[in-house]
């Protein structure tokens, strides 16, 4: 065979490997595009989710704090959460159509969010109507807590399938890829058979190939993780390779940021902590973690985010640590202001409005676990249930509003003259209730005291009323233990005693002898003492005993 048609031989073959092999590789890339698209597709849909679950959880923030508050500046931003609600639900659904699991839990979710919406407008209309006991109810009904928890739990389903899809379309890239770098590797076996003069730039291709390496990894990195902060960190801590969000969320650039040491970026209390765990990562002491903490903006102010650092291998080999970092600054504060306005709530609904005491629910709830530990430690309790006397006659003669005043001064007078461990609750209208936990030599001494500090109140001067108590008393026995609501029951019942008792004397005192003072009901001929002349402190309170 001629040389000339050794040659045309030859290169017929290698036109044929050639052509072959680009369109192997060409069909290989092909399928990395796809898959590319389809991880890019994934990564929106997560976005989407995340902005669909900010916006309604603002509109769900706002509305609450209308309910709460009245104010209906909360509502301001209600109208930009609907948008952004009713913008971002349409691209879930068209990003889910390709996927039957996905788009039914889309349709789930948007059947979730509007029902969530219309129990907040609901919720709305009826504080806008001043139906505050009915929104309140509503609110307690727990289902807007469900709705909301299932509109979670739907969102965070659809979150981890399209984390899953992205991993296997990541795998799917890197066969793509290795099926593109195997083209490329015989053609350019073709190249070095046909071109022996290649082998002279072999170490220079190597070096070009590591580099090429390397910069597809930082790529991939920055691609998978737009939203994020992406960062390399070498042995001694320092950045050496930064995305380019971090112009976004800190208003660096690259450049400036890999510049600085960690003491300029990091809150003055977390850099020996970061420091030390990014030295553990690189060691090996683990192979990752999840951080939380602050970074500071070129404006000086901090942003909380969470940061994932593992430990990667270079494309030559080296170790470094990876750190990918996002910012919830927003979730903290929304998550800040809802634990506070549900333990404003919470206080609400324990607490009487008028004299800021415990209400017959507060106190029910507190009690209840300090007789249980009074049992436990086989220590008696007093219980004491205290009525206002002469409310209606101050109401009645001096107006609604002396009688406010008059139930705050009782309540100051039994709040001042018991412990701090001793419970004060007003169940409600003329009536108070004293639980003394620490009461073992018995009632006496707590009612010596509220009896010392009414004495001192009415000797004041110019005073319009007296202030006046019936008491009766329970104990608790350990080695006889009753129910709260027996020994309320058997404290009422005693009081009660005492102050037919008490009118009882007085009649006999000033013969009159009507039933109704007797069966505990004032008459016009024999007044109460709160209004007019003064009676003596010790005729102004009874303080019965067992």
């Amino acid at each position: 065979m001629t040389i000339s048609t050794r040659f045309k031989a030859w290169f017929a073959v290698v036109v044929v490997a050639i052509v072959a092999t680009l369109a192997y590789a060409g069909r290989a890339n092909t399928r990395n595009v796809e898959a590319t698209a389809g991880v890019e597709r994934e990564l929106e849909l997560g976005r989407d989710l995340e902005r669909l679950t900010v916006a309604i959880l603002d509109q769900e923030s706002s509305v609450r704090a209308y309910h709460i508050t009245g104010d209906r500046r909360f509502l301001h931003d209600v109208g930009a959460s609907e948008t952004s609600f009713d913008a971002t639900l349409p691209k879930i659904l068209e990003l889910s159509r390709d996927y039957p699991s996905q788009l039914e839990r889309s349709r789930h979710l948007a059947r979730l969010g509007a029902e969530k919406r219309a129990w907040m407008r609901a919720l709305t209309e009826l504080c806008a109507q001043g139906k505050l006991e009915d929104a309140t109810a509503l609110v307690r009904s727990g289902r807007g807590e469900a709705l909301m928890d299932e509109f979670q739990e739907v969102a965070s389903a659809m979150n981890d399938e399209a984390r899953d899809q992205v991993q296997a379309l990541q795998t799917a890239v890197a066969r793509a890829r290795l099926e593109t770098n195997v083209g490329i590797a015989a053609l350019c076996a073709l190249l070095v058979a046909a071109f022996l003069t290649i082998r002279q730039q072999s170490s220079g291709l190597l070096r070009a190939a590591n580099e090429l390496a390397d910069s597809e990894e930082r790529y991939r990195l920055l691609f998978e993780h737009s939203s994020d902060l992406v960062r390399l960190h070498a042995d001694n801590g320092r950045t050496v390779f930064v995305s380019p969000s971090v112009l976004r969320l800190l208003g660096h650039t690259p450049v400036e940021f890999m510049a600085m040491a960690p003491p300029e970026f990091l809150h003055p209390d977390e850099v020996e902590p970061v420091v030390e765990n990014v030295d553990q990562v690189l060691n090996g002491a683990c192979s990752k973690s999840v951080l939380t903490y602050r970074l500071r903006h070129k404006n000086g102010e901090f942003r909380w985010f969470e940061v994932h650092v593992q430990r990667v291998r270079n494309a030559d080999g080296s170790l470094v640590v990876q750190s990918s970092a996002r910012d919830i600054t927003k979730r903290l504060e929304l998550e800040q202001r809802l634990a506070q306005q549900a333990e404003e709530l919470r206080d609400l609904s324990l607490q009487d409005g008028l004299t800021g005491l415990y209400n017959r629910r507060g106190f029910m709830e507190v009690s209840k676990p300090m007789l249980k530990a009074a049992l436990r430690e086989k220590r008696a309790a007093a219980l004491l249930f205290v009525d206002l006397d002469g409310l209606k006659l101050v109401n009645d003669r001096l107006g609604h509003e002396a009688g406010d005043r008059f139930i705050r001064e009782a309540a100051t007078v039994l709040q001042s003259t018991c412990r701090a461990s001793d419970v004060v609750a007003r169940l409600g209208g003329d009536e108070f209730v004293v639980l003394a936990p620490h009461a073992g030599a018995g009632p006496e001494s707590v009612k010596m005291r509220i009896e010392r500090a009414v004495a001192d109140l009415n000797a004041e001067p110019g005073r319009e009323y007296e202030l006046s108590f019936s008491v009766g008393a329970a104990m608790f026995d350990p080695l006889s233990p009753a129910p709260l609501d027996e020994l309320l029951k058997l404290a009422d019942s005693r009081m009660y005693d005492a102050k037919v008792a008490r009118r009882r004397q007085r009649s006999t005192q000033s013969g009159v002898s009507d039933p109704r003072e007797l069966a505990g009901t004032s008459t016009d001929s024999q007044p109460s003492n709160v209004l007019g002349a003064r009676a003596s402190s010790s005729e102004a309170i009874a303080l019965p005993g067992e």
